[in-house]
C-alpha cells in the first residue's frame, strides 16, 4: 500500500511519470510553463506538494532549505521515464510517509539520500 502524495512535476519531468503518479492515485500537476524556479518551490509548499525535478538549482541548500521545502530531485540520468518511475515507485513504496520530507535525491543507481 503507497499513500496518497501530492505533487507538483516540474516542467522538465516526463509527462508519462504524472500519468504514472496519477493512476497510483497521487495528485500530480505540472507547473506553469514560465514560472520560476521559486514560484514553484512556493506553489509546492503552498499548495501541500511534494515538487519532482530535474534541476539542480533545487538541490541549493540557502535558496530551498529541506526544513521548509519538499523536493525530490531526480538525479538519474539520461532522464529517462521508465528509469525514474521505478525509482520513484520503489521510493514510494518503501519511505515512510512522515520522511518523505525535505530534500530526497533519487540517484542513477536508485539509492537515495535525504537532506
Amino acid at each position: 500500500f503507497i499513500p496518497m502524495f501530492k505533487f507538483l512535476a516540474d516542467e522538465d519531468i516526463p509527462v508519462k511519470l504524472i500519468k504514472t503518479l496519477s493512476l497510483w492515485g497521487h495528485d500530480a500537476v505540472r507547473v506553469d510553463p514560465s514560472s520560476t524556479d521559486m514560484t514553484n518551490a512556493r506553489r509546492a509548499k503552498e499548495e501541500g506538494r511534494i515538487l519532482i525535478t530535474l534541476d539542480k538549482d533545487f538541490t541549493n541548500l540557502s535558496l530551498f532549505p529541506p526544513s521548509e521545502f519538499n523536493i525530490i530531485h531526480i538525479g538519474i540520468h539520461p532522464p529517462y521515464a521508465d528509469p525514474i518511475i521505478e525509482a520513484l515507485r520503489k521510493l514510494l513504496s518503501t519511505c515512510p510517509p512522515d520522511k518523505l520530507k525535505g530534500l530526497i535525491i533519487l540517484t542513477e543507481k536508485g539509492n537515495l539520500k535525504i537532506a
